[in-house]
């Protein structure tokens, strides 16, 4: 009767550990798996032709495995997985350390904001994780044409004069011209003629159609000479 009594309390004992312990992938189990976040450091924007990359660490519990990262261009804003959404991903990247990296990323063809999202695969002791949209933005800005500017003399109705040309500029851009005040906006040519100026030296600016300074300079107008 004493050992049934044991035998009992030991089933029942058995029984209560595995409940506790769990198998992998169970609820049990996931409860205490450590929960871990990706700390995220993307490279610098920059014009058109920039290469993007990106750097995760993953924060648990010694995490090993894998990451993998995923680059969202301007088209894609909330980052959405569905149809392949991303324009760019990486392989799976083993952790080193619990970092990774991208080595080869995505050379940029068109302006506007990029996001990445970095993925874990997670491991037996730290939950996988996807690091949140809109963490890590990146600005490509257009790359923009330095116009050229170029004085001369020419024949207008029979009168040598001096004058001022540019090409390069994009249509809708200001080109202004000290002194003298010449604001030639909008662009709307190329290559773009002014005059007549006389002798001396100028300055000159080229804003883009928001009025934002693009470049600049200096220039001479020498005296014209008939013949």
């Amino acid at each position: 009767m004493r050992n049934t009594r044991f035998a009992a309390i030991a089933v029942a004992a058995l029984a209560i550990g595995s409940a506790t312990v769990g198998f992998a992938g169970s609820a049990a189990a996931q409860s205490r798996m450590h929960r871990t976040t990706i700390a995220t450091t993307p490279s610098a924007g920059g014009v058109v032709g920039t290469t993007l990359t990106d750097a995760g660490t993953v924060l648990g519990y010694n995490p090993t495995g894998k990451l993998r990262f995923y680059l969202f261009g301007p088209g894609n804003p909330t980052c959405t997985f569905a149809n392949k959404g991303w324009l760019f991903a990486s392989g799976l990247i083993p952790l080193v350390n619990g970092s990774a990296s991208v080595a080869n990323g995505y050379v940029t063809t068109a302006a506007g904001n990029y996001e990445w999202v970095a993925n874990y695969s997670g491991d037996k002791q730290n939950t996988e994780a996807r690091s949140e949209c809109g963490k890590e933005p990146v600005t490509i800005t257009p790359l923009l044409p330095t116009p050229v500017v170029t004085p001369e003399c020419i024949n207008v109705a029979g009168t040598v004069v001096g004058a001022v040309s540019e090409t390069g500029a994009l249509d809708g851009w200001s080109w202004i011209i000290e002194p003298g005040g010449i604001d030639i906006t909008p662009i709307s040519a190329d290559p773009e003629v002014y005059s007549p100026l006389d002798a001396g030296p100028y300055n000159y600016e080229f804003r883009d159609a928001a009025a934002n300074d693009i470049t600049g300079g200096t220039f001479s107008i020498l005296p014209c000479q008939v013949g």
